[in-house]
């Protein structure tokens, strides 16, 4: 028995009998789908996507050929041909059809110059295995069989010596649609395959020829999916004009675990899908940006343009906005260009969609799969750490205690602290980014650098917190009478390096100097060579002291260090003393922390001072880091702390 597929029965001028099921293919034309994507989009893959989705019936269990006229579409052999492919491309559930022969047919010899046969859609259709040529006669005209003399049809006569269709031997390529739209579309299926996840993709792939070969490679059998990626992320944004081609449910099963019916996945994916809305969000409401853990944004936001501008826009708009919110950009090209473009912009990654001419390269498809895994776990592990950070340092500045920070003439503290913020937080990402090879190779480490930067902030919050004067004093004469008058009559003030230190609005005060004569042996006091000034000395005095690890408030008395070149006593006292900070059951802790943290500065190969400690010169920096390495986690969190503390005076935690 076997399939005869045609589209008007004068075709033939033989009665056929029932050796022959004959399908007039102009009745399937009489259906129409205008909400079908490839009714839209391509008519004529509809069609033949209709007929040979109207064969999979059991009444052609028993059939051992498809035979279609090369007239079925009116174009030469083009549809036939077609046609012949979505047979075999085809998932049958009922019958085999698409494993049997299919044989092309027409009254005359095939024409070698017929464009028709040039149709590239099935490359050298009859030089593949399974697919043949006949004419009419050679199939429907009687001939005696050798052996029995029984008149019998010639395909009878012939059809053992046919070979079936062999799919792995077929090569399809695409001509008829978008090749990027096709990259957008395969990609979202290969991926969903390699995570095991194909069957929760409910979008409905368009059945034209090409992609339903392509289909036949996706392995839609994974027992275990792949979950790793799970929960890694709250909130998700992707902005694709290809959203809906499978990528929204495919990121959705990939990111979020589901829970159950009723409360669904354990995390959120919203999308954008054209320009239109995404300047809406960029003009008028931007903060809503800021809502999303992660962002995936589409190189290309236009079907059929190959124009990045808009994406770049939106790429630099929400990264300068919001550095917090990691962006992946999605691309269906390949071009080197396109990533140093887009990482010049700040994305932090790119990935490249599978195209599909890469679909027989398992080990090119494995290697695409595992570059999206390693993609996003780096971009978690990075903003696991950068988030909360980024979070935290906008907390501080709107802070109102940071606000009301009192500026010294136009000493422009607040901006100053915000920039150097600012360069923490790059410094500390770039710190995250920065390769093994940089770091031991050129001897240097971005989260020391960030470190430094911290510290430097200590310096802001000093100059910010005292009030520092060369006021009018008094001294003793030998006869201990106080005069406040030099011998030219000038007022007796601290002398042009020394100054009193007093927290800025208290009467705390941190340093001040005691000073007194100098007398001559016989007990006058010592003036300069112009006569019209005392020669003084002097000493350092404070009320604060740091001595065995412990930091204590004492009568005035002498210093042993300079404590106006001291950092860490002067951030000590103002823990000690200013009223929104002393009142701190954490003020020991914080103090002991700054301590240690002094120790480290000290140790840095970017800082000294004279309180480093013995043996800085005698290691390289490898050894000094060898013994301890400056993480975000650690020193760098307890440094931040510290000094969110001192700005607003609010004990804010980093958590990471």
């Amino acid at each position: 028995m076997y399939l005869l597929l045609h589209n008007s029965k004068k075709t033939f001028s033989i009665e056929l009998s029932e050796t022959f099921i004959q399908i007039n293919t102009k009745d399937l034309y009489l259906i129409k789908d205008e909400n079908d994507f490839l009714y839209r989009s391509n008519v004529d893959e509809y069609y033949l996507n209709s007929i040979s989705v109207a064969l999979d019936n059991s009444l052609y269990q028993d059939i051992q050929a498809v035979i279609i006229d090369k007239n079925i579409g009116n174009l030469g052999w083009t549809m036939a041909i077609r046609l012949a492919g979505h047979i075999v491309c085809s998932d049958y559930s009922k019958c085999a059809i698409n494993r049997v022969p299919i044989i092309l047919t027409d009254w005359a010899n095939i024409d070698l110059e017929d464009n028709s046969l040039k149709d590239p859609a099935i490359n050298n259709i009859f030089q593949t295995t399974g697919f043949y040529f006949r004419k009419f006669e050679d199939l429907f005209s009687l001939k005696a069989d050798n052996l029995t003399g029984e008149l019998r049809y010639r395909i009878d006569l012939e059809i053992n010596r046919l070979n079936p269709v062999d799919f792995n031997q077929i090569s399809i390529r695409s001509v008829y649609d978008n090749s990027h739209q096709a990259t957008n579309e395969w990609g979202a299926m290969r991926l969903a395959s390699n995570f095991g996840i194909f069957e929760l993709i409910k979008f409905t792939y368009p059945k034209h020829l090409y992609f339903k070969y392509l289909s036949r490679f996706i392995n839609q059998g994974h027992l275990n999916p792949n979950k790793s990626l799970q929960n890694l992320f709250s909130k998700i944004l992707l902005i694709d004009d290809n959203a809906d081609c499978g990528w929204i449910e495919l990121l959705k099963n990939i990111h979020f675990e589901f829970d159950d019916l009723e409360k669904g996945f354990k995390g959120k994916i919203d999308k954008i899908t054209t320009t239109d809305i995404l300047n809406v969000w960029k003009n008028v409401t931007p903060e809503k940006f800021n809502q999303y853990d992660l962002i995936y944004l589409d190189l290309y936001l236009e079907k059929g343009k190959a124009d990045s501008t808009n994406a770049l826009s939106a790429l630099k708009f929400i990264k300068e906005k919001y550095p917090n919110i990691p962006i992946i950009i999605f691309t269906a090209s390949d071009k080197a260009w396109n990533l140093d473009e887009v990482l010049e912009k700040g994305a932090d990654a790119m990935y490249i969609k599978e195209s599909p001419l890469y679909y027989r390269n398992k080990v090119y498809s494995l290697k695409n799969y595992n570059d999206f895994m390693a993609t996003i776990n780096f971009i978690h592990k990075k903003y696991i750490v950068l988030r909360p950070y980024w979070l935290a340092i906008q907390e501080i500045l709107t802070d109102k205690t940071f606000l009301n920070l009192t500026e010294k003439g136009n000493s422009k503290f607040k901006e100053r602290i915000k920039e150097r913020l600012e360069m923490f937080y790059g410094l500390l990402k770039r710190g995250l980014e920065q390769t093994e090879f940089n770091e031991s190779r050129f001897h240097f480490s971005d989260h020391e650098l960030a470190f430094v930067i911290l510290w430097s902030i200590l310096n802001e919050i000093s100059e910010a917190n005292f009030r520092k004067t060369q006021p009018s004093i008094s001294i003793n004469n030998s006869a201990g009478i106080q005069f406040n008058t030099h011998p030219s009559g000038r007022s007796i003030t601290y002398q042009k390096y020394h100054f009193k230190w007093e927290i800025i609005n208290q009467e705390d005060t941190f340093i001040e100097y005691e000073y007194n004569l100098r007398f001559d042996s016989n007990g006058n006091p010592l003036i300069t060579a112009n006569g019209r000034s005392y020669i003084l000395t002097h000493e350092q005095k404070s009320c604060f002291e740091f001595s065995k690890d412990i930091f204590q408030i004492i009568p005035t008395a002498k210093t042993k260090p300079n404590y106006e070149a001291t950092l860490f006593l002067q951030i000590a006292y103002l823990l000690e003393r200013k009223n929104n900070l002393s009142s701190s059951i954490n003020k020991l802790h914080f103090q002991q922390m700054l301590v240690r943290l002094n120790e480290i500065r000290n140790h840095l190969y970017l800082t000294h001072g004279s309180d480093i400690s013995t043996g800085f010169y005698d290691h390289i920096e490898k050894d000094k880091r060898a013994t301890h390495l400056i993480k975000p986690d650690k020193d760098l969190k307890d440094l931040f702390e510290l000094i969110s503390f001192l700005l607003t005076g609010n004990e804010n935690k980093v958590n990471i």
